[in-house]
C-alpha cells in the first residue's frame, strides 16, 4: 500500500517537472507550440492588451479570470486607457454563463440576458459592426483551449450598469416618473423592479392619465410638504396607491430588442401587447411606440412611453386624496379626528362643496367639529354660473345645524358673493374670506375650493358686525339695554338695525331716544324678532314676535322697483321696513339686517311737543302757548313743522313776550307739512304760516342754509331736526338763530354803525390829535436860541438865503428891517453896493406885507469887513 502511494507522488511530481519544462520552453510568438491556454494566456499573448493586463494583475483578478468557466470576455486594448488611470471593475467586461457567438444572430438589436444579473444589450449592423452596451466590439474573436468562452476586444471601456433610479434621473422628460421611485423606501418596493421590463411614462404620459391634484397626491409636490409621514390610514393608503402605479408598469421577464409580438400580463393582471420595431430599436405597447426604447439598467430594461392608456385604470380617488394632494393633510387630521371621515372617502354620494384653507398649519389651534362642518356645504356651487360683470351673492346653509338652542335646529349660513376686481372677479365667503380658485376642483359630486384664510364661524352680536357698517350707536343702544346676550329661543333670531347714517338724519329723535330710557328699550325690542328672516326667503307671510313675546304679522315681499331689495311688513311697525338683500349678516343665534332708515313701533310715540323740548328752547315754546291761535299746532302737529332757534340765539333777538310783531315773528318759523319734505331735501318755495317763503341750499360743508325769499341776504344754519314718530311731514328744525323780521325786506346798501362804535371812534379822534398838538409843542420849546456874538464867517462861506423867521442875524445883516442900520437902507437906496435892478425884477415881486427883504450883498462892504 505505502509503495504504491509512493508510486502516484512520483509521477506526479514528474508530470509537474515536464509541465514547468515545457513552459520555460514556450515560444509567445509561436502560440501552435503552446498546447493549453487560457483568457490570461491570451492577453499575455497579445501586446495590445499590456495595459488591461497590468490591471488585472494589480486587482488580483488572474487566478479568478483562470478559475472561470461559460463566459464571454470583453477586453479593452491599450488605447482605450489613454484618458483612464483608475482601477477597473473585471466583472464590468464579463458576460457569465454565455458565450457569445454573433453568428447565431441577425442584424439588429438583442438583449442578451446572463446569469450576472444584469442584461446586455448587443448591437449588429449591416456592415457586420457589432457593439456591446454600445462599447463598438472587434470582429476578431478569440477561445481558449482550456476554458469554454470567447473572448472580444473592443477600443473603449465598459462602465457598469446604472440603477434604475439613475437611469431615470439623467432623462428630464422622466421627472415624474423619479419622483415616484424616488419615494419608494421599503427594500420590497424596490425588489420589484428585479428581472422585470418597466415601462416608464414620461410626463406627459403622466398627465394624459391623471390631473395636477392626482399627480400631487401619487408624486408629490415641491409646494408643500404633503410628503411628510401621514397618520395612520392616510399614509398606508398613498403607498398602496403609488405601489399599485408600479406594478401597471411592470412585466415579468427582460423584453427588448428583436423579439416576436407576445401578448404578457402586468403584476396588476392587465393584458398588454409587446411588440418589437425596426429590427429591436422601437418597442411598442399596446400600438404605443416608445419614445426611448431599450434603457439597460440593473437588474433590468426599460422603455419610455408618451401614452399608456392603462395607466389610470383601477385608481379610486376620493376628496380625501384630493386634499392631501392639495396640501391640506392638517384638515384631513381633523376631518379624521371629529369622525367626519365619510365626508372625504367617498361614501358620501350627494352632492357636496368644500371649502379649504391652504394656509392650515400645525401652530393652529385646530378645529371643534361645528367649525369644521361650516367648511361643508351639501350642493355643488359653481361660481362661475352667476352673471359676468356683475356684483351678485348667495346665500348657501353650511353643515353645521345647530340644537335646538341657537338657531331652531336650523342649519348656519354662509354667504358667497362677487366682486368686480378690475379685469377680473372676485369671491369671497361672508364678505371677508376670499376664494382662490373660481373653478373648483371636482372629484366626483364633490367641488373644493382654496380659501386664503379658514372660515370661521359667525360670532356673537358684537363681534358678526363689521365695525366700519355704522352700527355702533344701535350697538351701544343694545349693549345699554342688556340685549347683546340673547337668551336661546329655540327658535333663532332676527335683528334689524339701524347703521350707517340712520341715526343722524334725525338728531333730535336720537336725543329723545337717549334720555328716555323706556322709549329706547321700546324700539330696540320692537328691532329683534324671534324667528330667522332671510332675504332670499320667497314671498311668504307669517307670525312672529318681539323680545316682548308679542305676536306680530309678518310679510316679505319683493319689492318691483329694486331688485336688491325686499320689504318686511310688520304689523308692529308704522311702515314696511326695507332690507337690502347683499346685507344679511350671521351671528352665532340667526341673521343681523343692518337698515338705512329708523323705523318706529306704533307703540311707540315721538311727539312734536316730544322733540320741541328735547331742543332746551323754553322761551319759544312759551311764546307759542301765549298766543291761542298757536296753541292749536301741539293738537294738530301732524299739519306743521316748527323751526326753533336756539336759547341762547333767541336772548340776541330784540324778541319777547310783550313785542307787538311777536306772532308775526312766530309765523315766520311755522311751516305747512306739505313743506316738510322740501325742507327735508333742502329745496326752494319752503311756505311758512305767515305768508313767506324760504329758500334752502347746502354748502359745500353740507350744511343746510335758510334764507327769506325777496328779503335781506341774511341766512340761518340748521343744527338738528327731528320728526314725529307718527308722522314723517311734522319735524323740528334747530336753528343757530332766528329768522329776524327786519330780514322780510331787502335792505339799502347805507353804512350803520351804532352809537358805541360812533363814541369810541370821536374819542380816539380827539386823542388824536391832542397827541400831534403835544408832539408839535415840544418840538417849539426845545429849538435852541440863536447867539448875536458868534465870530463871523469869512468870504468862503457864502451866505444863504433863510427863508425862517428863526434866523434874526448872520454875519452882522438881517432878513428883517431894523431902525438902527440906516447905513444900510442909504446903501440900498443909493444903489452903490448892489447890483442895479430894473424896474420888475425880483425884488419887486416880495409882498409889502412881507418880514423879509431880498438880501442885497455888498461886495466892497464885504471885503472891508474882512479885512477890518
Amino acid at each position: 500500500m505505502i509503495r504504491s502511494l509512493c508510486f502516484v507522488l512520483g509521477l506526479s511530481v514528474l508530470n509537474l517537472c515536464w509541465s514547468f519544462e515545457q513552459a520555460s520552453r514556450y515560444d509567445p510568438d509561436d502560440q501552435d507550440e503552446f498546447p493549453f491556454t487560457t483568457v490570461v494566456d491570451i492577453l499575455w499573448q497579445n501586446v495590445e492588451f499590456s495595459t488591461f493586463l497590468r490591471k488585472i494583475q494589480k486587482s488580483g483578478n488572474i487566478n479568478y479570470l483562470n478559475e472561470l468557466d461559460n463566459f464571454t470576455f470583453v477586453a479593452p486594448i491599450n488605447s482605450a486607457f489613454s484618458n483612464h488611470s483608475e482601477a477597473v471593475k473585471i466583472d464590468h467586461y464579463l458576460l457569465h454563463n454565455y458565450v457569445l457567438n454573433p453568428a447565431s444572430w441577425d442584424t439588429g438589436i438583442h438583449v442578451l440576458v446572463t446569469n450576472d444579473s444584469t442584461p446586455h444589450l448587443l448591437q449588429l449592423k449591416s456592415n457586420g459592426a457589432m457593439f456591446l452596451n454600445e462599447a463598438p466590439i472587434l470582429k476578431e474573436v478569440q477561445q481558449p483551449n482550456m476554458q469554454n468562452a470567447t473572448m472580444y476586444s473592443t477600443t473603449s471601456l465598459l462602465s457598469r450598469a446604472q440603477d434604475l433610479v439613475e437611469v431615470i434621473e439623467s432623462n428630464p422628460h422622466a421627472s415624474f416618473f423619479f419622483k415616484l421611485v424616488s419615494h419608494l423606501k421599503d427594500e420590497r418596493l424596490l425588489n420589484l423592479f428585479d428581472r422585470r421590463t418597466v415601462l416608464v411614462p414620461n410626463n406627459a404620459a403622466f398627465e394624459k392619465q391623471f390631473n395636477s391634484l392626482e399627480l400631487e397626491y401619487l408624486l408629490g409636490s415641491e409646494n408643500h410638504e404633503n410628503d411628510l409621514p401621514l397618520p395612520g390610514n392616510l399614509s398606508e393608503n398613498r403607498l398602496a396607491d403609488r405601489r399599485l402605479l408600479i406594478e401597471k408598469v411592470l412585466v415579468d421577464g427582460l423584453f427588448g430588442g428583436h423579439f416576436e409580438q407576445v401578448e404578457v400580463l402586468n403584476l396588476k393582471g392587465d393584458s398588454l401587447v409587446l411588440n418589437s420595431h425596426a429590427n429591436g430599436s422601437d418597442i411598442s405597447v399596446n400600438d404605443s411606440l416608445a419614445t426611448t426604447s431599450n434603457l439597460i439598467y440593473k437588474p433590468g430594461i426599460a422603455h419610455m412611453f408618451s401614452d399608456l392608456n392603462f395607466l389610470s385604470r383601477g385608481f379610486h380617488f376620493t376628496a380625501e386624496k384630493y386634499l392631501i394632494g392639495l396640501g391640506a393633510v392638517r384638515f384631513v387630521e381633523e376631518v379624521h379626528m371629529r369622525k367626519l371621515t365619510h365626508l372625504i372617502n367617498g361614501s358620501f354620494t350627494q352632492a357636496l362643496t368644500i371649502f379649504v384653507p391652504i394656509d392650515t398649519n400645525y401652530d393652529s389651534p385646530g378645529y371643534s367639529k361645528s367649525s369644521l362642518l361650516y367648511h361643508f356645504v351639501d350642493t355643488e356651487i359653481v361660481l362661475t354660473d352667476g352673471p359676468s360683470g356683475e356684483n351678485s351673492h348667495k346665500l348657501y346653509d353650511s353643515m353645521f345645524c345647530s340644537s335646538n338652542k341657537r338657531l331652531g335646529g336650523k342649519c348656519q349660513r354662509l354667504k358667497i358673493e362677487s366682486r368686480n376686481q378690475g379685469n377680473r372677479r372676485g369671491f369671497f365667503v361672508n364678505k371677508k374670506y376670499r376664494v382662490v380658485n373660481s373653478a373648483p376642483f371636482m372629484i366626483g359630486n364633490t367641488a373644493i375650493y382654496l380659501m386664503e384664510h379658514e372660515v370661521m364661524l359667525p360670532g356673537d352680536l358684537l363681534s358678526a358686525m363689521d365695525p366700519f357698517s355704522g352700527c355702533s350707536k344701535s350697538m351701544e343702544f343694545l349693549r345699554e339695554l342688556n340685549l347683546l346676550d340673547l337668551r336661546p329661543n329655540n327658535r333663532g333670531f332676527t335683528a334689524l338695525l339701524p347703521c350707517f347714517k340712520s341715526w343722524s338724519n334725525f338728531d333730535l329723535n336720537l336725543e329723545y331716544l337717549e334720555h328716555n330710557i323706556s322709549a329706547l328699550n321700546l324700539i330696540m325690542k320692537n328691532y329683534i324678532l324671534n324667528d330667522l328672516i332671510y332675504t332670499d326667503t320667497d314671498d311668504m307671510s307669517f307670525v312672529t314676535s318681539n323680545l316682548y313675546d308679542e305676536p306680530i304679522a309678518a310679510r316679505l315681499h319683493d319689492v318691483e322697483s329694486d331688485s336688491n331689495s325686499v320689504l318686511l311688513n310688520l304689523s308692529s311697525m308704522n311702515e314696511p321696513i326695507q332690507l337690502k338683500t347683499n346685507f344679511d349678516t350671521f351671528f352665532d343665534q340667526g341673521v343681523i339686517h343692518p337698515i338705512s332708515d329708523v323705523y318706529y313701533p306704533k307703540a311707540l310715540d315721538i311727539s312734536l311737543q316730544n322733540l320741541l323740548e328735547t331742543t332746551q328752547s323754553y322761551d319759544f315754546v312759551a311764546y307759542l302757548k301765549n298766543f291761542d291761535s298757536l296753541k292749536g299746532i301741539f293738537d294738530n302737529s301732524n299739519e306743521y313743522s316748527i323751526l326753533v332757534p336756539t336759547a341762547r340765539s333767541l336772548l340776541l333777538e330784540d324778541i319777547g313776550l310783550n313785542s307787538t310783531r311777536l306772532e308775526e315773528f312766530l309765523g315766520l318759523h311755522i311751516i305747512f307739512s306739505n313743506s316738510t319734505q322740501s325742507l327735508l331735501k333742502c329745496e326752494n318755495s319752503i311756505k311758512t304760516l305767515n305768508g313767506k317763503s324760504l329758500n334752502c341750499r347746502e354748502s359745500s360743508s353740507n350744511a343746510q342754509l335758510l334764507r327769506v325769499v325777496d328779503g335781506a341776504d341774511k341766512e340761518v344754519r340748521i343744527l338738528k331736526k327731528g320728526c314725529s314718530s307718527s308722522d314723517e311731514n311734522s319735524c323740528i328744525f334747530l336753528l343757530d338763530r332766528p329768522i329776524s323780521l327786519s330780514w322780510l325786506e331787502k335792505e339799502g346798501y347805507k353804512i350803520r354803525l351804532p352809537g358805541t362804535a360812533l363814541a369810541m371812534g370821536a374819542l380816539l379822534g380827539i386823542l388824536f390829535i391832542f397827541g400831534l398838538l403835544s408832539c408839535a409843542l415840544m418840538t417849539f420849546v426845545r429849538k435852541p436860541t440863536p447867539n448875536n456874538n458868534e465870530p463871523e464867517q469869512g468870504a468862503a462861506d457864502q451866505e444863504r438865503l433863510l427863508s425862517s423867521s428863526n434866523v434874526k442875524q448872520r454875519n452882522g445883516y438881517s432878513s428883517i428891517p431894523r431902525g438902527d442900520a440906516p447905513g444900510r437902507r442909504t446903501e440900498r437906496l443909493d444903489g452903490t453896493s448892489v447890483r442895479n435892478h430894473e424896474p420888475g425884477s425880483f425884488a419887486n415881486l416880495y409882498s409889502v406885507n412881507t418880514s423879509r427883504e431880498p438880501l442885497s450883498i455888498d461886495a466892497g462892504a464885504n471885503q472891508n469887513q474882512n479885512y477890518s
